[in-house]
């Protein structure tokens, strides 16, 4: 009998390396919303159209979803469902095609998961943004301000690489402010 597996867990929480896997040992089709959205309109996280492309593209997935699953083939939806609607929506559409239905949870302990996502999001920031190498530093007013924090930290409150190239980028902002200013 046909099974949709539904993957869920937060971001970075390792669902689509699992989904892979599982693809894999079940022979199932992987169908991974994030995949699909970057390859069809980029990095877009902030962009005013960003959640209805999302939702459109998740609408696409199921289309496909559902025609596989009708043929007899199993099917791996990587969306991460964190709301229990979301989940319970995705059980019913399995019952009503007369398919099993598994839920697989990535249980990350949270000192884990912030590793994995600060690491993450540095890896992505080194990989995307080139920082300019200084050849000097005039150290005349170096000690009249206050020291300087990384680029590369990251703050709890930082969700997602778009709002990280924000806070780089208004921070680079305020030190060209306060460099004019002095």
């Amino acid at each position: 009998m046909a099974t949709l597996h539904l993957m869920i867990g937060l971001p970075c929480s390792g669902k689509t390396t699992y989904a892979r896997q599982l693809a894999g040992e079940t022979n199932a089709l992987v169908l991974t919303l994030d995949v699909w959205h970057l390859k069809l309109f980029g990095d877009d996280v902030g962009h005013e159209h960003h959640d209805e492309r999302h939702q459109r593209i998740e609408k696409i997935m199921w289309d496909v979803a559902k025609h596989v699953l009708e043929i007899g083939g199993d099917v791996v939806l990587d969306y991460g469902c964190w709301a229990r609607v979301e989940r319970d929506d995705y059980r019913n559409r399995a019952k009503e095609l007369g398919v099993d239905f598994k839920l697989h949870y990535m249980d990350v302990p949270y000192s884990e998961y912030i590793d994995v996502w600060k690491n993450e999001i540095e890896t992505s920031l080194k990989a995307r943004l080139k920082f300019p190498k200084r050849k000097w530093i005039d150290t005349s007013r170096i000690s009249n301000r206050r020291p300087r924090t990384s680029l590369y930290e990251v703050s709890p409150d930082v969700q997602n690489v778009g709002a990280l190239r924000y806070a780089v980028k208004a921070r680079r902002r305020s030190r060209r402010i306060s460099a004019n200013e002095s």
